[in-house]
């Protein structure tokens, strides 16, 4: 390669150019650009939705069941010692205290609220912030302070998790686009020199040649 290749020599073009293979280094640095321009994909698994929903349902069996037993029933203490454990007492004595007919509007209420969080997704990145959710769901229903606590208390005791990342998803979704990209093909102007010295001389300097 000479010292340098002056626009009227021969390793310049003699008119407009563009090389008949594609750049590879470029696209795929394209690809690369637009891969990372993918926001992740969630998917929002509809079994734990199906299992909160049954476990809200299962809680207002079972305080309905204990509203119907006698005092003297062997089994009550231990039925609403549970149902302490789980929730708190205040929780358990306002729910076992409620008539019937509130009781069956307050499941109502809780699985309602719940199906739309759900609905929204809950990932675990956003888990720290459940209770915010919650507790803004609760706020503006016309619900005395009291029922309002108690719902709280049954969300946040029964939600889950239920949006995970897709990686496959999220692969398809990043290959999708990079299958968008138009492979880049290096164009040069006439007269343009091509390499200088001390230049690597690679296969797209050849290619621009060959053009």
């Amino acid at each position: 390669v000479p010292n340098a290749l002056p626009c009227r020599a021969n390793a310049c073009t003699l008119s407009d150019a563009t090389a008949p293979k594609a750049n590879k280094a470029m696209t795929q640095k394209a690809k690369e650009e637009i891969a990372a321009t993918i926001e992740d994909v969630y998917t929002i698994d509809a079994v734990v939705t199906e299992r909160v929903q049954a476990k809200i349902k299962r809680l207002f069996t079972e305080l309905r069941s204990i509203q119907k037993l006698p005092e003297s029933d062997v089994t009550l203490k231990k039925r609403v010692e549970k149902l302490e454990n789980d929730y708190s007492k205040k929780t358990t004595k306002f729910l076992l205290d409620t008539k019937l007919n509130n009781l069956n509007l307050m499941e109502n209420l809780v699985i309602q609220v719940m199906n739309s969080i759900l609905a929204q997704g809950v990932s675990q990145d956003e888990w720290l912030n459940v209770s915010n959710r919650i507790h803004q769901s609760v706020s503006n229903m016309a619900l005395s302070v009291r029922q309002k606590e108690v719902m709280r208390d049954i969300l946040s005791k029964n939600i889950e998790v239920n949006k995970f990342f897709d990686l496959s998803l999220t692969n398809k979704k990043k290959a999708d686009a990079q299958d968008k990209i138009i492979p880049f093909k290096t164009k040069v102007a006439r007269n343009q020199p091509l390499f200088f010295k001390n230049d690597v001389i690679s296969e797209e300097h050849v290619e621009m040649l060959k053009a």
